[in-house]
């Protein structure tokens, strides 16, 4: 069962900016959640299709990754066209890629930047105004059928949605305000001035609802 939290929660002591330092979930230097993770703890990744459900952080706690977070709003889902695979054997073949979304406090927060800025990132901080977590769905569950049109073995209840289709529908006619679940991750990777996410996300996010 996910443990419900807050964005706050995930963030942690410099809330709302993002920075692995001093959030509950930090595993290691530029590491936490499910990435690379301290005190004995498997190297486990966001793409897995069996990610850890806890981790010890740097404290020597081991904490929940497999959280929910409730009444968030997002404005759009991407398909984003760099992370994408061709999968040739699966339950979903084809191109698949993943699908993301920035998920706010408010909705008066939607369209903020969730990134660092690339060659602006001050005592591992990146400064924001606006709390929010990033959250993806991964191809490799789309693939497994885990989450998109057709899972095989979904982890969503009644009610609740493990699609990217429903949800981008209803957000053609605006912004929707959901609870989510995921397993939190951090990554802190910055490679250019292009691609420097340094952000707490969900990945794999498995599941919605309408809050």
């Amino acid at each position: 069962m996910a443990q419900k939290v807050t964005v706050q929660d995930i963030l942690g002591i410099r809330y709302p900016n993002q920075s692995f330092v001093g959030s509950q979930y930090q595993t290691g230097n530029n590491t936490g959640g499910i990435g690379t993770t301290a005190s004995g703890d498997a190297n486990m990744e966001k793409r897995s299709l069996t990610p850890p459900c806890s981790a010890f952080n740097v404290n020597g706690m081991r904490m929940t990754t497999f959280v929910e977070v409730d009444n968030v709003w997002i404005g759009q889902l991407d398909v984003e066209p760099d992370d994408c695979t061709n999968f040739t054997s699966g339950v979903v073949t084809g191109v698949l890629c993943d699908n993301t979304g920035n998920l706010y406090e408010t909705s008066g927060a939607l369209g903020s930047s969730c990134t660092g800025t690339y060659g602006a990132i001050a005592d591992n901080t990146a400064s924001h105004s606006i709390a929010c977590v990033h959250g993806e769905m991964d191809k490799f569950w789309f693939n497994a059928g885990q989450i998109g049109l057709t899972p095989e073995s979904p982890v969503c209840s009644l009610g609740t949605y493990c699609d990217n289709a429903t949800l981008v529908a209803m957000l053609a006619t605006g912004p929707v305000n959901v609870d989510v679940q995921g397993f939190v991750y951090w990554d802190g990777t910055c490679q250019s001035i292009t691609n420097c996410p340094w952000h707490w996300e969900l990945h794999p996010w498995t599941a919605w609802r309408v809050h």
